[in-house]
């Protein structure tokens, strides 16, 4: 061991020990402690050697999320959930390195001022409550935080919108020929990221040109995802209607969308 000259400190006691800088002395463990993860060497573990710390930005914050997605719905909500109506799902593809909790922000419009709306959350997904079916619930943003609090880089933005509780813009096809009328009957999923995977049900009655409805039939189902369907009236006169309900499995009836067709037959 190479020879000490009174005084001498830690640091020249490693030195003499052929340890080099590795002696961690009280100056050294007060700048590892604020030290965030590191652009350069992204490791929030102690080193022995802790002088290959100095340089470092010690209040730097994670990197942004590597993926961000979201659907309408919960975590556990699958297609045609009624979770849809009111709820939208986000997550990140994983944790993010050097993050020790989360940030979720939300603004009304793309590009708007960002509002925290989850705070140093545990968890990488998170699920808003919007409560108004097919409307946009917001443009949605996550972060990571460090060790020491630093907020990081935001994601990209992500818009999210919630499934609609009932068909959308419902309507029905025309056709001059009426000796054996088969008309389709169609209406909107709602509008990306809130498209409704589900199954439609569907009645209809009929009524002669002047007179009043029949009874209404019996529910029928459409395939999932379906947004039409065909229905054969068989021969009507000018002027008689057919009226539609139609409403998603899941929901109630009283749900239902209303088209009236009425026939337009050549004198």
């Amino acid at each position: 061991m190479a020879a000490l000259s009174l005084p001498f400190t830690m640091r020249d006691i490693g030195n003499a020990l052929g340890l080099g800088t590795g002696i961690i002395t009280a100056a050294d463990i007060a700048a590892a402690s604020t030290n965030d993860c590191s652009p350069v060497d992204p490791d929030q573990t102690t080193p022995w050697n802790v002088d290959s710390w100095d340089g470092y930005d010690h209040t730097s914050g994670p990197p942004a999320p590597g993926t961000f997605t979201g659907n309408p719905g919960s975590s556990a909500s699958p297609a045609g959930d009624l979770t849809q109506d009111s709820h939208v799902f986000m997550k990140i593809g994983g944790p993010i390195l050097c993050a020790n909790s989360y940030d979720v922000g939300r603004t009304s419009s793309s590009g708007g001022a960002i509002s925290v709306i989850s705070n140093d959350q545990g968890g990488e997904s998170y699920t808003y409550n919007h409560a108004t079916p097919n409307s946009i619930a917001g443009y949605f943003y996550m972060r990571g935080n460090s060790n020491l609090g630093n907020a990081g880089t935001w994601s990209g933005e992500l818009v999210l919108r919630t499934a609609p509780n009932a068909p959308l813009s419902i309507t029905s096809s025309d056709d001059a020929h009426c000796l054996d009328m088969t008309i389709t009957v169609s209406w909107s999923l709602g509008t990306a990221p809130g498209l409704r995977n589900s199954v439609a049900k569907w009645r209809q009655r009929f009524k002669a040109s002047g007179g009043s409805y029949g009874g209404w039939s019996g529910w029928g189902s459409t395939a999932t995802g379906a947004a039409s369907l065909p229905y054969n009236v068989g021969a009507v006169n000018n002027g008689d209607v057919v009226q539609f309900e139609v409403y998603y499995d899941e929901e109630s009836s009283s749900t239902a969308v209303t088209e009236t067709w009425t026939a337009l037959c050549p004198e």
